[in-house]
């Protein structure tokens, strides 16, 4: 329990002091699309505050690593909606042909 107090913590810390930055790189690769952006930060952020995606401070900044980790995320999310929205086009093609 004590645990998952740490980590929500953590994670209102980091929301606090990068929050806005964070929320800008996943806009800037997904716009228009507010809801995915602040859901590729949310899942940044839980991933490093639970040790999946561990910062290496020789490496870089936490600035820094967080950042890597939203666009990684949002690029990867529009690249699922562009992939999506390709397959819905092709089966509109295909049911439309005489």
């Amino acid at each position: 329990m004590e645990e998952v107090l740490d980590h929500n913590q953590e994670a209102e810390q980091i929301f606090r002091q990068y929050g806005r930055l964070l929320e800008l790189v996943a806009a800037a690769q997904l716009p228009g699309r507010p809801e995915d952006a602040e859901e590729c930060v949310q899942d940044a952020v839980w991933a490093f505050v639970e040790g999946r995606a561990p910062w290496d401070p020789a490496q870089g900044s936490k600035q820094t690593w967080l950042c890597v980790l939203v666009r990684s995320r949002a690029k990867d999310r529009r690249r699922a909606l562009a992939a999506d929205y390709l397959a819905r086009v092709r089966t509109s093609e295909r049911d439309f042909r005489f």
